[in-house]
């Protein structure tokens, strides 16, 4: 499901280069269709060298063309975020997941002018060392195959394919 899929990682803190990482470890994405984004360039050139990847500072240059959108911000920034990406595509910004505990899947479908389907992320922290789990709740707009894709984007940092480990849904 993610073979092909051209993923933008927005914010390459810890939780950012963690599943960035993650999905490359599992071999699922490939390099060139992974590109994530850090506040300052100095950020990004570091988080490029981590990671292996295209890493800039233009969120809006880094979502053109993905697939899909992971929001790795801080909550007090999710929703500015998002109203950014709206204004400067003026198109759908495909699938969004945003892993911020505040900004709810409604807030963020508002943020985003209800242009994408949005799936919220909750991982937590033992996902740091691929022993995590992660809490996806759907959005309005969400479908089965959006949570489907956000289940595969997170099940590596659950170091397991068995349901105690894989994310689940409410």
């Amino acid at each position: 499901m993610l073979a092909d899929k051209r993923i933008a990682v927005i914010g390459t803190g810890t939780m950012g280069r963690t599943i960035a990482g993650g999905l490359l470890a599992s071999g699922k994405v490939r390099k060139a269709h992974l590109v994530a984004t850090a506040r300052s360039r100095t950020s990004a050139d570091k988080a490029s060298r981590e990671l292996g990847i295209r890493c800039a500072s233009d969120n809006a240059a880094a979502t053109a063309g993905a697939d899909v959108v992971l929001l790795c911000v801080k909550p007090r920034d999710a929703g500015k975020v998002a109203e950014g990406l709206r204004s400067s595509s003026g198109r759908d910004t495909g699938r969004s997941s945003s892993r911020s505990r505040r900004a709810s899947a409604r807030y963020l479908e508002e943020a985003l002018a209800g242009k994408a389907p949005v799936v919220r992320a909750m991982p937590n922290t033992p996902c740091l060392i691929g022993k995590g789990m992660t809490v996806l709740s759907k959005g309005s707009k969400a479908t089965d195959r959006d949570v489907a894709l956000a289940r595969e984007i997170f099940l590596p940092l659950g170091g397991s394919s068995s349901s105690r480990r894989s994310t689940w849904t409410r």
